[in-house]
């Protein structure tokens, strides 16, 4: 971020889950992608859903759903989910320049014996499609997740820079090994 930013997050979450299609649901989801030819891929999402916001209502990141452990490339999530639990999202790679879409998820979200859950079907621009689950993971030692919140503040020296709000959804890994990612997400600030 450079010496002439400032970053103070603090993170949000609950350990109980409310019924699905009111409030936050934010953290690592995983689950499955499976295609019509039978093939199966892993799905790990860091993913914030707001259903009922107007706009952008879930954003986050992904690894691209493939057989390669682990999975090199990194995406990013946005759409919308309706008051109702409806879900959809579209994933695209962006390379500074423009966005390719490579996959439209429609789900939706729920909760099944105490687990909050999307399902639903996914199409990508190649004609692949098929079903996917993907279940919101329990806080855990293996990962702290959320939607983290704070502000941008500008250092001192920086002249007419306004102090700018954070939102992020982000996933931290302690104890990755060396060469595996240590942390997944994204946000707006």
């Amino acid at each position: 971020f450079g010496s002439s930013c400032c970053i103070a997050v603090m993170a949000s979450s609950s350990s109980s889950a409310p019924p699905a299609t009111s409030g936050l649901k934010a953290g690592l989801w995983s689950g499955a992608a499976t295609f019509t030819s039978g093939q199966v891929a892993p799905l790990r999402w860091v993913l914030a859903l707001e259903s009922g916001r107007m706009g952008i209502s879930a954003f986050g990141s992904c690894f691209e759903a493939t057989l390669e452990d682990p999975p090199q490339v990194v995406r990013t999530l946005r759409g919308q989910c309706d008051a109702n639990g409806r879900v959809e999202l579209r994933e695209a790679t962006d390379d500074g320049t423009q966005e390719v879409l490579v996959c439209t998820w429609l789900g939706t979200l729920g909760v099944v014996d105490g687990t909050t859950r999307i399902t639903g079907a996914f199409h990508q621009p190649s004609g692949d499609i098929g079903q996917f689950a993907a279940v919101l993971e329990e806080p855990s030692p293996a990962h702290t997740s959320g939607l983290w919140l704070g502000s941008c503040v500008p250092d001192p020296s920086v002249e007419a820079c306004p102090v700018n709000p954070v939102a992020w959804v982000l996933s931290l890994f302690p104890g990755t090994p060396a060469g595996e990612h240590t942390a997944l997400g994204c946000g707006f600030f």
